[in-house]
């Protein structure tokens, strides 16, 4: 089995700030998942060696790691430490991504002049929508609908709702 380094840490958190002490660690840790710095299968130092290098009281640094931990982005494993289990971050962690800083970073470009034209085009009548999941109102069978309708309309005596009051084979025995 391979094992992996763990990462070194040379951040400490600032407790002259107004953020909690829990809370900058806690973003500094997202930071770094978020960069890709840490990504899926990094081993992180043992919570006691991370409670000594950022100065903390251990409870401090488990305040900060739980909501990771629920979310499932940090997993521990008894004595390999914890590791970063996943590298769907932006799904699971409570911070917000920057989803325009990720576009602008990456190899496609958003095309917005194309997104505009997407949705002027949505309410052309002559065109058909397919991006809502919906049925096209001019492809419903209106005239065969009707046509359906008024040859059961006097065969059909009831829609298949019961009485308020019950079945009335059932009222007798109820009372």
């Amino acid at each position: 089995m391979k094992r992996h380094i763990p990462v070194q840490i040379e951040w400490h958190p600032d407790p002259a700030q107004a953020v909690p002490i829990y809370r900058q660690i806690l973003e500094w840790m997202y930071g770094k998942m978020e960069s890709g710095e840490w990504p899926a299968g990094t081993r992180l130092p043992s919570q006691r060696e991370m409670a000594r290098h950022f100065q903390v009281n251990r409870s401090t640094l488990n305040q900060a790691l739980k909501p990771l931990l629920e979310a499932g982005v940090l997993q521990g494993r008894g004595s390999q430490g914890t590791v970063v289990a996943s590298t769907a971050w932006s799904l699971r962690l409570p911070v917000q991504p920057d989803w325009n800083r990720y576009m602008t970073a990456g190899y496609f470009r958003a095309n917005q002049e194309v997104v505009q034209a997407i949705n002027t085009l949505e309410f052309d009548d002559r065109l058909v929508r397919l991006g809502t999941g919906e049925l096209d109102p001019r492809l419903f069978p209106q005239d065969a609908f009707r046509q359906t309708m008024r040859d059961v309309a006097d065969t059909i005596t009831s829609l298949g709702y019961v009485e308020p009051l019950g079945m009335p084979t059932l009222r007798p025995a109820h009372g």
